[in-house]
C-alpha cells in the first residue's frame, strides 16, 4: 500500500509532520467509521510506540533535526549532572 510518505530529503521541510504521520497510520489501518475515529483518538499512544521502536541508527540518523534533538538531550542530561 502506498502510504504517501514524504521522501527522506523532504521530511524536515514538511509542515505539521504529526498530521502527516497520523494520516499515514489511518491509511495503513484501512478502517472506517467508528474504528477510524477510535484509532485517531489513540494516535498519541501509537506515535509513542513508533518512537520507542524506532531504529535510532537507521535512516532517521541522517536527519539534521534528529541529530539536533540528540545533542539537546545530551546537553540537558549533562546540565542536570552539574
Amino acid at each position: 500500500m502506498d502510504l504517501q510518505l514524504p521522501r527522506p530529503h523532504e521530511v524536515e521541510n514538511r509542515a505539521d509532520p504529526k498530521e502527516i504521520l497520523q494520516r499515514c497510520l489511518l491509511r495503513a489501518a484501512e478502517v472506517t467509521g467508528r474504528r477510524r475515529e477510535n484509532l485517531r483518538k489513540r494516535f498519541p499512544q501509537h506515535r509513542r510506540q513508533l518512537l520507542e521502536r524506532l531504529d535510532r541508527f537507521g535512516p532517521v540518523s541522517k536527519l539534521a533535526s534528529w541529530n539536533q534533538l540528540l545533542m539537546d538531550i545530551d546537553e540537558a542530561a549533562q546540565a542536570t549532572k552539574s
